[in-house]
Order: C-alpha cells, then sequence, then structure tokens
C-alpha cells in the first residue's frame, strides 16, 4: 500500500528537523488548547459552567460536600444531589424547591416510592463516578473551591491528548499526526467541556485515550496483555461515570481496527475481539457494581429494579426519528458547541475520498502530485463508526432528544474517523529530477 510507503519516508533520518518541527507543532495544539481552557477556568469565578451542563454539574458539586462530610460509603455510596447550599439556584435543588418532583426525560414518578426533599435526594439513577471525583476534590482542596476543581478534569484531558499524539505519531507518522490532531482539535467538541466536572469532559478524553490503546494493540509485536488491562481499566472508570457511553466503548475498537492497513487475519480478528471483549467488560462491571449500589440502598431488589427499569423504559420511549435527525443535524452542522464550522469540510473531503475505493486517483499542479483513495476497509470503517455513534439514539430516543446540548459529542468517533481517513490516505508529492518524493 502507499500508505506504508509513505510512512517510510516520513521516518527517514533525514527527516530530523522536520520531525522536530511535528514535535513542535504537537505541543501548540495542545497547548492552545489547554491556555484556551484555563482562560474559560478562571472566566467561570468559582461558578458553574452552562455550556459543561451547569445542571449536572450544580448536583456532582453538592454531592461531592455529602461524600466530603457523611463519608463516601454513605447511602450505599451514591449521590445526595440535594446537599447543602452551593450553587442552590442550579440543578434539582432549584426544580425541587420551586414546587416540581422528581422529573427526568421530562417525566414524573411517585415521591412516595422513590422519596425527594429540597435537602435530600439520593441520585439513583446513574453511576456516582463524577460525583465521587468532586468529593475527593472537595476533602483535598476544601468546600466550595471549582476553579480549583476544573483542573482536575483538564488534566486528565490534556494527558489523554498527549498519548493520543504519541499514538499517532506511531501510527501514521509524524506529519499525519500533527494533520489529524489538529483538524481533531478544531472541532470546538474536543476542547470546550474539558473544565467540567460532570461525566461530559472525562468521556471524551477516555474515548480518546482508549482509540490510542486500540492502535497500540493493534500494532504491538506480541500479543498486546498490557494495553488490554490498561483498556479494561479505562472502560471501567467510563462506565463508573455514566451509562450513554456503553455502546460507544465497547465497539470503538471495530472502526479503529478497520482504519488501519492489514488482512483479516487470524491474529488480527482476536486482538480486535479482545479489545471488545475488554472495553465491554469493564464498562459492564461498572455498571453491574452501580445495580448493586441501588439494591444496597433500597434493601430491595424489587424496588431497586422497579426505579431503574421505569427510568430506562423511559428513556427508551418513543420520538419522532424526523425531530431527532434534525437535531443532530444541526449539532453536527450549526451548533458551535460540537463540530461547526470544519463539519462541511471534513464530510466533503471524506466522500470525494470515498468515491475511490481501491483504486487511487490523482491529479497534478505545477510539478506537484496530489494522490488520494482508499482500500475497502476503510469505507466500512467510517460506516461502521456511524454505527457505533447511532446505536445510543436508536436504543434510547427519549434520553437523546432531550440532551442534545451534549450528546452530539456521540459522534466524535465518526469524525475522528473521517478525520484519519483524510490524512491517511492523501499524499502530496513533488517531482525532483524525474522522481517523486512525498512531502506530506
Amino acid at each position: 500500500m502507499a500508505t506504508s510507503c509513505d510512512d517510510a519516508v516520513l521516518e527517514t533520518p533525514g527527516s530530523k528537523r522536520a520531525r522536530i518541527v511535528c514535535a513542535v507543532a504537537h505541543a501548540i495544539i495542545l497547548t492552545t488548547v489547554g491556555v484556551w481552557q484555563i482562560t474559560v477556568i478562571f472566566g467561570l469565578n468559582n461558578g458553574p459552567s452552562q455550556l459543561a451542563d451547569w445542571f449536572s454539574e450544580s448536583n456532582a458539586v453538592r454531592a461531592g460536600e455529602g461524600f466530603a462530610d457523611k463519608g463516601f460509603l454513605a447511602d450505599a455510596g451514591l449521590p445526595d444531589v440535594c446537599y447543602g447550599n452551593t450553587w442552590g439556584s442550579h440543578g434539582f435543588t432549584n426544580y425541587i424547591r420551586g414546587g416540581g418532583k422528581r422529573v427526568e426525560g421530562g417525566y414524573k414518578i411517585s415521591t412516595s416510592l422513590f422519596p425527594v426533599l429540597p435537602t435530600r435526594y439520593i441520585y439513583t439513577h446513574y453511576p456516582p463516578g463524577p460525583d465521587w471525583t468532586v468529593g475527593m476534590l472537595t476533602k483535598i482542596l476544601g468546600k466550595q473551591r471549582a476553579t480549583l476543581y476544573r483542573f482536575f478534569p483538564w488534566s486528565i484531558a490534556m494527558l489523554c491528548g498527549a498519548l493520543l499524539a504519541r499514538q499517532l505519531w506511531k501510527t501514521m507518522g509524524p506529519v499525519r499526526s500533527v494533520v489529524v490532531m489538529g483538524l481533531l482539535a478544531a472541532a470546538p467538541a474536543f476542547g470546550n467541556m474539558i473544565h467540567g466536572l460532570h461525566y461530559q469532559s472525562y468521556s471524551l478524553s477516555l474515548l480518546l485515550l482508549e482509540i490510542a490503546l486500540v492502535l497500540s494493540a493493534l500494532r504491538a509485536s506480541r500479543f498486546p496483555w498490557k494495553e488490554l488491562l490498561i483498556l479494561f481499566a479505562v472502560a471501567f472508570w467510563q462506565g463508573w461515570l455514566s451509562f450513554d457511553y456503553c455502546f460507544l466503548v465497547a465497539f470503538a475498537p471495530l472502526p479503529v481496527f478497520l482504519l488501519r492497513p492489514g488482512t483479516l487475519a487470524k491474529e488480527r480478528l482476536l486482538r480486535l475481539g479482545a479489545c471488545v471483549l475488554a472495553a465491554g467488560g469493564g464498562f459492564a462491571l461498572a455498571n453491574v457494581l452501580h445495580v448493586g449500589q441501588v439494591i444496597l440502598y433500597y434493601h430491595d431488589v424489587q424496588m431497586a429494579m422497579a426505579d431503574l427499569s421505569y427510568s430506562g423504559s423511559r428513556r427508551m420511549g418513543a420520538t419522532p426519528w424526523g425531530e431527532i435527525i434534525q437535531l443532530y443535524y444541526k449539532g453536527f452542522f450549526q451548533d458551535p458547541r460540537f463540530f461547526h464550522p470544519l463539519s462541511f469540510s471534513v464530510a466533503g473531503v471524506s466522500l470525494v475520498l470515498l468515491c475511490f475505493p481501491r483504486r487511487w486517483a490523482s491529479t497534478r499542479l505545477r510539478g506537484w502530485q496530489l494522490t488520494w483513495g482508499v482500500p475497502w476497509l476503510r469505507v466500512a470503517a467510517v460506516l461502521a463508526a456511524l454505527a457505533v455513534c447511532s446505536m445510543w439514539l436508536i436504543f434510547m430516543p427519549q434520553h437523546a432528544k432531550i440532551h442534545t446540548h451534549f450528546l452530539p459529542r456521540h459522534y466524535y468517533l465518526l469524525y475522528f474517523s473521517l478525520v484519519f481517513l483524510i490524512a491517511d490516505n492523501i499524499a502530496v508529492r513533488r517531482s525532483v529530477t524525474g522522481h517523486e518524493h512525498t512531502k506530506i
């Protein structure tokens, strides 16, 4: 394949200066995102972030104070999202004090079975990972120090971004890795929530780390036991944060596997299966433990199952698909919080590339030659990414409809696939003395 030849050229000792430039470029990309978000953190002035879902943030901050005061095993380790008065004008505290009953996804449930008070509401429907995290930060840094708390998810995002950049460098060479990271970081969704105190911040960072781990596992010289163990731990962390990324975490290895050149040999398929099992198993274990928490809290299996099943059935409620498609189309192409304004250009270039599966097309401009084309498996990778990203919407349409302020970020895996496809399947060459030399 042309890609392996290009990578070989990009890795030659004579390109040392280019490698230094690429390393600096990676540092500039991540530093720019990091500094931008530091200014956002200080600009919030110790208050909640509307962009990063201040409803959930305010609940997590109050729950964190509760864990810091009562211990992390209080209420079976479930968060009391109405504990204390911090940010009381946001989240469930504000809603309940205004006379509302327990409302999630636009529905009400009986307060006789699920008691709710303005000063106490034990939230059972999501794993408590974000609340535990804020609780630990509260324990270490003190109460009402949100500005300082935000540097923890910020640090996780910077670390995961750096690890992905490093793995992309190893996988596709320095120049192409800079192109990929530059396009990934240029999408607003990459960095605009990394100051958040709820799962939206951590989930995308950990998904990028998962992609890096799968790329590493696929190219490891031996069976990747170390990568699989880390992948299991990362997936468990994801599962302890939220249910929402279950399909993304479990099946992200599939499009990543298809993006890389190679045959469907038994060894590669075995690694793919191991990655899916490790990711899915880690996520599932976290969710099972959360169900155990809810049972322990109610001291009644039937009541716990009634709570969780009612919540799940409502999230799966019927919603007009035309409305959902319209909402997510706006999220991808028009909403500045996610992928706009790059979506049209990235999608357009990708579509052009996908028009040339199994063969290469080229054009010449003043001594330069632009060559492009993709193998069939790359087409399958994009389709697989689209399917994986859409699974939550398919199974949880009601939930997807009312959480469009962050759920379009599920499509970041598709965006990554499109960006990777562009960077890995375009070659720019210059003809010198009758020979073509790859420049990118």
